[in-house]
């Protein structure tokens, strides 16, 4: 096989072995056609005749749409380093990595629109244009190529491209959150921490352990949330970063709200929020994000009045802007402080607008939704629609991983379903 692969190497013209040399530089089993052009630097039209007659060479293979692949990778590694310098085989694979990088942060534009960003690929010029148009195709999109984008951070590591490396978690988080990639989101974090402390940028450091604290908290390790986030507060303030700061506060906020800390979330907060009104320009999602936190913290200690004002207001504001999600959420943060004043006939009304707000994809929300509507259920006396929103509950766990929130939730609810049929079967025995 070796010595036929040789003949049809030695068959090909010099700018077709070439181009076989090069392709072998690519991180990754498969390549794209942008990828492509980008190593043989060369126009589209140019990169689809070269990958043509490559194919009918039998030198690389198609896999339908945009895939391609070596069929001997070993092979054209080996005429690589036979015939190129060491210099040009990673210069090869540094603009692959660069087609990877600029790629996903084209699509990480549709997954995650209104965030702030900090990868300097974003500010690049002139910007990868998108290739799909939707949300739902960008995730689609990225959903068949985030293993190769996740081969492209580790070449970029492996040749200490650091600047580059650490920037993979900041253009494949929207992707990694909103598919639930949690496993893959903690590699790509991991090595993004290790690459941006290896390039020596504060501020890069301070955002990738925003992202890791983020992590942390939806897998319900708060203490490990708040450590990163601590640090992103720490980083932000020594790199000068007052907005970053601001919004590591919020963060902080939460994980001690999460933690029993109410009291030291508002002392959080509170500075938080003067970082934001300090700054030279008003950044009001960030300011309402913030006040959501602030709602909830002063809700716990007690101020009520005021807690219902800072939520009604972000409330206003994403309903306004139009983020259903963050609607959502802070309507089911209305129903908790309702439900905490007893007042369970706000508290109903108010996860109604959550769950008509909900959506489809947020099934960790929505499964604490229908767990709130049950228990508030159960509150009034209520007990068959707390069944009701039982099994629907019941029927995300069933198609969820064993190790999703809605599994706990279920179990929850389950026990306090038992305790109070138990409860009234004992209020039905007759006095001794």
């Amino acid at each position: 096989m070796t010595s036929a692969r040789n003949t049809r190497y030695a068959d090909l013209d010099s700018t077709l072995q070439k181009s076989y040399r090069r392709l072998a530089c690519s991180p990754g089993p498969y390549i794209s056609t942008g990828a492509a052009a980008a190593i043989l630097q060369v126009n589209p039209k140019q990169t689809e005749a070269a990958l043509t007659a490559l194919r009918r060479a039998h030198m690389v293979d198609h896999h339908g749409e945009d895939r391609w692949s070596l069929p001997a990778p070993e092979h054209a590694r080996q005429m690589a380093d036979e015939a190129d310098t060491p210099a040009d085989r990673e210069a090869t694979t540094a603009r692959a990595i660069m087609h990877y990088l600029r790629w996903t942060a084209s699509l990480e534009m549709l997954t995650a629109p209104t965030r702030r960003r900090y990868a300097a690929v974003f500010a690049w010029t002139p910007a990868l244009p998108p290739a799909v148009e939707s949300e739902q195709e960008a995730l689609t999109a990225l959903s068949a190529w985030v293993d190769i984008a996740v081969a492209a951070q580790a070449a970029a590591t492996a040749q200490a491209l650091h600047h580059l490396a650490w920037q993979f978690a900041d253009t494949l988080w929207g992707y990694l959150i909103r598919a639930q990639d949690h496993a893959t989101a903690h590699h790509v974090i991991q090595v993004a921490l290790d690459s941006a402390g290896l390039a020596g940028d504060c501020g890069a450091l301070a955002r990738i352990h925003s992202l890791a604290g983020a992590l942390a908290r939806r897998a319900g390790r708060h203490d490990e949330a708040r450590d990163h986030h601590d640090n992103t507060a720490h980083l932000a303030h020594q790199s000068g970063d007052t907005l970053l700061e601001a919004s590591a506060a919020e963060q902080q906020g939460a994980d001690l709200i999460e933690l029993g800390q109410p009291h030291q979330a508002l002392k959080v907060l509170r500075h938080g929020l003067a970082l934001y009104r300090a700054q030279p320009e008003p950044h009001e999602r960030g300011e309402m994000l913030l006040r959501r936190q602030l709602g909830k913290a002063l809700s716990l200690t007690g101020h009520h009045d005021q807690g219902h004002q800072h939520l009604a207001e972000a409330a206003q504001f994403f309903a306004d802007a139009g983020e259903p999600y963050l609607s959502s959420r802070i309507a089911a943060n209305l129903a908790e402080l309702a439900a905490d004043q007893e007042r369970y006939a706000d508290a109903l009304h108010h996860l109604d607008s959550a769950i008509a707000h909900c959506p489809d994809t947020a099934l960790p929300h929505r499964a604490y939704l229908l767990y709130l509507y049950a228990t508030t259920y159960l509150k009034v006396d209520r007990v068959e629609e707390a069944r009701t929103r039982r099994d629907e509950l019941a029927q995300i766990a069933a198609a969820v991983p064993r190790d999703h929130a809605a599994h706990r939730l279920l179990r929850e609810l389950e026990d306090e379903l038992l305790e109070r049929q138990q409860s009234r079967a004992a209020d039905a025995q007759p006095s001794p």
